[in-house]
């Protein structure tokens, strides 16, 4: 894996920071009941354990060890469940005990962490943008009222599609079939930008009343290009995480990128809140009653006793965009 090397030459300092904390914790007396686990090499655990795919690696080490597993990841504890039973235990009956999550340390390059509803721990803060994304985002009546723009965006891509076959040449079904790109009249078509795209303007348009993206545009592929991005250093291990005492240092450089990456991302959104703030201004106030996501969100921040910010307004869009760009 890509932090071995770093591990290696940090290995003396994690050593020593491991020999104390075992040494505090022998002196204390404290024992601690965890499930079973494969047997934790020292320093490092059961890192390697997790292989190129943790996912296919954790299945096999639950029929050793069971559907309730413990590793040690570094110096991180980690529980694992991996039964429908088990997990069902924990997030019904026991679902206050374990709805707090351990900030990865990527999340902590800005105040992301502070106002996203998926890194907050429960409170009223947690439980008002929930009840705002409840209310506002997954309501039945909201999603009947953007059935038309779906219908449109779809139809859209449909048409996108249909120009590239107007001459009647055939469609190679093998390329389909080996890549994403669909190869038609000899030009490539990514199939996965397209719809993408796609799924952009849809949300975009519940959200702005606008399409933020367009076929073929660089500037689409940016901004998508960014929440990949994201998502990417989001989901690589991060040594940081295994020995927090390396957090200082981000020996990968990955809470470096994300700082980049969520800035960039966070100005694009307040550059359309800023311009929704000012057309509010200068409009009527008798305005249309048919309001998107922004106008929306605008109005509670504008409240005599508002239910969010403005800050919070820009992340819950982050978090809303970035959940559409990783489904697709």
């Amino acid at each position: 894996m890509e932090y071995t090397i770093i591990l290696i030459f940090l290995s003396i300092s994690i050593c020593f920071y491991f020999l104390i904390t075992q040494s505090g914790r022998r002196k204390s007396g404290v024992t601690t009941r965890l499930p079973p686990g494969p047997y934790p090499l020292p320093i490092i655990g059961n890192i390697f354990k997790l292989g190129d795919k943790p996912h296919h690696s954790l299945a096999a080490l639950s029929k050793t060890y069971g559907p309730l597993m413990s590793l040690k990841l570094g110096t991180t504890t980690t529980i694992v469940v991996s039964s429908r039973e088990i997990a069902q235990e924990f997030f019904s009956k026991h679902d206050a005990s374990f709805a707090d999550r351990s900030l990865l340390h990527v999340v902590t390059a800005t105040d992301h962490y502070k106002y996203s509803i998926a890194w907050l721990p429960v409170g009223d803060r947690w439980r008002m943008l929930r009840k705002i994304s409840k209310e506002n985002l997954f309501v039945v009546h909201q999603l009947d009222a953007s059935e038309l723009v779906r219908k449109k965006k779809v139809q859209q891509l449909l048409d996108y599609v249909q120009d590239y076959s107007d001459s009647g040449k055939p469609v190679d079904i093998g390329e389909i079939a080996a890549t994403t790109t669909l190869n038609v009249l000899g030009k490539p078509v990514d199939i996965g930008q397209i719809a993408a795209t796609t799924t952009l303007n849809v949300l975009s348009n519940f959200i702005f009343s606008i399409d933020l993206a367009q076929y073929d545009s660089k500037s689409s592929q940016d901004f998508t290009d960014i929440v990949w991005s994201l998502m990417e250093i989001s989901g690589r291990p991060n040594v940081a995480d295994f020995f927090p005492i390396l957090r200082p240092l981000d020996p990968q450089g990955l809470l470096r990128k994300t700082r980049i990456y969520t800035q960039k991302l966070l100005a694009i959104f307040e550059e359309y809140i800023s311009k929704r703030l000012q057309e509010r201004t200068t409009s009527s106030s008798d305005a249309s009653s048919s309001k998107d996501l922004m106008d929306l969100l605008l109005d509670m921040s504008q409240n005599e006793k508002p239910s969010i910010t403005l800050v919070g307004v820009r992340y819950l869009l982050f978090n809303s965009f970035e959940s559409v760009v990783k489904c697709v």
